[in-house]
């Protein structure tokens, strides 16, 4: 009967070190994922997403324009 309580001792030690190897682990992996986000763009990057901004906003114009030239022709 002595063995009993001594087995779950045993596990829960082996649980609660196991958690805190889990936490450790998670908050190192979410640390690296924080700071590889903070990194700044490159010029090539920056250029890249200026010219997307320009493109959608030619687009943006052109589906407004297309709007009225409907709205217009619908009226007649």
């Amino acid at each position: 009967m002595k063995t009993f309580p001594l087995k779950i001792n045993r596990n829960l030690k082996k649980s609660k070190t196991m958690k805190k190897s889990v936490y450790t682990l998670l908050f190192a992996f979410m640390t690296i994922i924080a700071a590889s986000s903070c990194r700044e763009q490159t010029t090539k990057e920056k250029v890249e997403d200026g010219v997307e901004e320009v493109g959608e906003g030619i687009e943006e114009g052109v589906e407004e324009i297309e709007d009225e030239i409907d709205d217009a022709t619908d009226d007649n």
